[in-house]
């Protein structure tokens, strides 16, 4: 709760509560310098966007300043708590706030991959999976129109022979990932999102899972034909 708690109405500005947060960093380094630390970005709050969750998004932006990638470690996951429009899951955080025990595993998920780099380990693979999962978060990578490549975060969700998921398409937009199936390492879905000059435009992709390797086509149609690339992603 470090930066939330203080950050309601006028309690503190956001240059008050990036002093706090920083200051407790800098007592963390001097008092256990051989200490890592991951210090992760505030956690969205409230159902809908609110004047309070853009004053923590401010806060966020400058406190990553605080990470040096040696001993101060930067991560965010406050996209991994909200729906598509930006709403807060109450099934997440109850009081659109505390985390409930899906919350916290959302969480735990989220840092151990991060965690174990830090600390130099093996990432710890599910106890339950009976094998190579596509569930996690992803970076992909793809070429735009113009041949050029363009890369982002993914993020999946597999559960048997299903998975959901979304693909960042800037900041603040997703596009989701629909009819999902998954058939051994190899998968298919679709994801539509709006052409800019009206329309929708429809990706069917396929891909095969290798390990923390992802890689596959996509084809849609554009004028009357169809097109194919080819894309990739790796998992964080």
């Amino acid at each position: 709760m470090i930066g939330t708690n203080n950050s309601n109405g006028e309690d503190n500005t956001p240059g008050q509560i990036v002093d706090g947060v920083a200051a407790i960093v800098k007592t963390l380094r001097k008092q256990l310098p051989q200490t890592k630390i991951l210090l992760l970005a505030i956690f969205p709050r409230a159902e809908n966007y609110t004047v309070q969750r853009g004053k923590l998004a401010m806060i966020n932006q400058v406190l990553r300043k605080l990470a040096d990638e040696k001993n101060v470690f930067w991560f965010d996951l406050s996209h991994r708590f909200l729906n598509l429009d930006g709403t807060l899951p109450v099934d997440l955080m109850p009081d659109y706030l505390h985390l409930s025990a899906k919350g916290y595993a959302i969480w735990a998920e989220s840092i151990e991959s991060r965690l174990a780099s830090i600390l130099g380990e093996a990432r710890v693979k599910p106890a339950a999976s009976a094998g190579p999962t596509l569930t996690g978060e992803w970076l992909y990578s793809i070429r735009d129109q113009d041949g050029n490549p363009v890369e982002a975060p993914l993020i999946l969700n597999q559960s048997g022979n299903q998975v959901t998921g979304k693909f960042a398409r800037g900041p603040d937009r997703w596009l989701e990932i629909v009819e999902g199936k998954v058939a051994g390492s190899e998968f298919t879905w679709t994801v539509k999102r709006d052409r800019s000059g009206g329309g929708v435009m429809v990706y069917r992709m396929s891909g095969k899972l290798d390990g923390d390797k992802i890689t596959g086509k996509a084809t849609t149609e554009m004028d009357g034909s169809e097109i194919t690339v080819e894309w990739s992603a790796k998992r964080k």
